[in-house]
């Protein structure tokens, strides 16, 4: 089971509120591989635009932006992440101070996306403030399924949609489909964009014959282990952050770059009574080698698509896990 959350904001509105860029070096590849307008100069302003950082100043970092990003000062630090930060001192990893303006090795605070520790700020509460939501030119449906691109031949001219009460055709100049990486790859699928075999097999019309819809999957596979924490350096109530100390690391595999691999300590687990004794130190691949594939199981909509991750099945990979391990052991 691959999780993914359906609610307004997305991931955004579950996850652990990490507010990390990417090194410069992987969106200029991007760029290069052909996606116009996702190189590191392209990017840059708009990550400024989004943010209002509590910490930085400088060219790199925003100041009024909706999403706020901060850092859990060391003061309020519990002794396990003080003794995990000294840990990566001794291995020879230096403090980088700014997680998101030194792309260098190292290690740093945990840069956050919510407000001083206390609030997240999803995408939904950054974005979709009371004014927006007055906008006449917009409309959020909330339980609502899409169902299918309504096509005409080649051409997209809207979505067929299914609510409570019945389905309905809403037709469209221009659609954009922003489903993440599975669910955009079955909606295309499921209207006959998509490789041809597959769609076939499944009874689906084939509109647009497209071999890399699907292809080419990329998750990045991680490795933890956890400890038991002594009494005198667990969590307490100085903040209810429990990630506050992260690192950027290179393999030193062959063919995987600088700064490939990326590390983060946790000082509570879980989040039941045994959770904030047990420390957990969480290693994985920034930039995976591993293709996989997204496919369709039936042309209902109703049936979740497979996504076989693949994981591990380039070399390189496992060879960085186990690294990863060893690592961590150190720490």
């Amino acid at each position: 089971r691959y999780e993914q959350p359906m609610l307004i904001g997305g991931g955004s509105s579950i996850n652990g509120q990490i507010a990390n860029r990417r090194t410069p070096d992987d969106y200029d590849e991007w760029g290069r591989a052909g996606a116009a307008g996702w190189s590191w100069d392209s990017v840059l302003p708009y990550f400024i635009k989004a943010e209002t950082d509590l910490d930085y100043a400088g060219p790199l970092h925003g100041k009024s932006g909706p999403i706020p990003v901060h850092r859990i000062p060391r003061e309020r630090w519990p002794a396990f992440s003080i003794a995990a930060e000294a840990a990566m001192e001794a291995q020879g990893y230096p403090d980088i101070k700014d997680q998101n303006g030194a792309f260098g090795d190292g290690h740093f605070a945990m840069t956050l996306s919510n407000n001083n520790g206390q609030h997240r700020v999803s995408t939904a509460m950054a974005y979709l403030d009371a004014a927006t939501r007055r906008r006449p030119n917009l409309t959020i449906m909330t339980d609502t399924n899409v169902l299918s691109l309504a096509m005409e031949g080649r051409q997209v001219v809207g979505v067929d949609i299914a609510k409570r009460n019945g389905q309905e055709r809403l037709a469209a100049r221009e659609v954009v489909v922003s489903s993440g990486a599975m669910h955009s790859s079955a909606l295309l699928m499921r209207s006959g964009i998509g490789p041809g075999g597959h769609l076939r097999s499944l009874g689906i019309e084939v509109h647009v014959d497209l071999r890399g819809v699907g292809a080419n999957l990329q998750e990045h596979p991680g490795i933890s282990l956890s400890g038991y924490i002594k009494p005198a350096a667990r969590l307490d109530n100085s903040t209810r952050r429990h990630i506050h100390v992260g690192m950027r690391y290179s393999s030193h595999v062959a063919d995987c770059g600088p700064s490939d691999m990326f590390l983060m300590v946790a000082a509570k687990s879980a989040w039941h009574p045994l959770g904030p004794r047990i420390g957990t130190i969480i290693s994985w691949i920034n930039k995976a080698h591993s293709r996989g594939e997204v496919r369709l199981v039936s042309r209902d909509p109703r049936q979740e698509p497979t996504a076989d991750f693949n994981y591990l099945s380039d070399y390189r990979d496992l060879q960085r896990m186990g690294g990863a391990v060893h690592l961590i052991a150190k720490l």
